[in-house]
């Protein structure tokens, strides 16, 4: 009866993070507001988002720089002219409103999720989104997509993806890069609480 139960416990807890996964997937392709970024430099906004069918590892800098004294002036002086330092282009948490809301364990713990995060096969589909195999079917934007991150106490969601384009002027098509931060509500739904955007020229 204990094993049992145990299975059971098992499979409610997968089911339950899996269906959080697919609700963070969902509001970030379904909200065109996430994707004002490729209006720059002239471009016209897609609007069908294609999402190529296999995501990308979390960038763990996103959220820890391993070695660096963030808190002394003296670094930050040393690294503000480095405009392709991680602290400048991937760090979520230079913007002080949304340090202050994590703690550097909570960081720490987000970095080390980021890094276990390995390619894996996804399938969504939605009014304006899609999945899909080649790029090379898309003339204009495509994206890939990394899965979920959620912080230890389940109450923030992360999600960071990167748009492609044909006409991007770098070798890799890179155009930007996005990472979304969804809050918990009253313990049950996800509302949008910040949106983190780069070109990448």
């Amino acid at each position: 009866m204990l094993r049992y139960s145990l299975i059971i416990l098992i499979f409610l807890c997968f089911k339950n993070g899996y269906g959080q996964s697919e609700e963070i997937y969902r509001l970030t392709f379904s909200d065109k507001s996430n994707f004002k970024i490729t209006t720059a430099l002239g471009n016209k906004q897609p609007s069908q988002i294609y999402i190529i069918n296999t995501t990308e590892p979390f960038y763990s800098k996103r959220f820890w720089l391993d070695g660096i004294n963030l808190k002394s002036a003296k670094v930050l002086d040393e690294i503000k002219d480095d405009e392709h330092h991680p602290y400048h282009n991937v760090y979520l948490f230079k913007d002080e409103k949304l340090n202050s809301k994590f703690s550097d364990e909570e960081k720490k713990y987000l970095s080390a999720k980021a890094k276990l995060t390995k390619p894996k096969k996804i399938n969504l589909k939605g009014t304006n989104y899609s999945t899909i195999k080649l790029s090379s079917e898309i003339k204009t934007f495509y994206f890939k997509t990394s899965e979920p991150i959620f912080s230890n106490d389940r109450q923030y969601a992360f999600i960071n993806f990167t748009a492609f384009s044909s006409k991007s002027k770098n070798e890799e098509n890179y155009f930007s890069d996005t990472c979304v931060i969804y809050k918990r509500t009253n313990g049950k739904g996800w509302k949008k609480s910040g949106i983190v955007d780069r070109l990448i020229l």
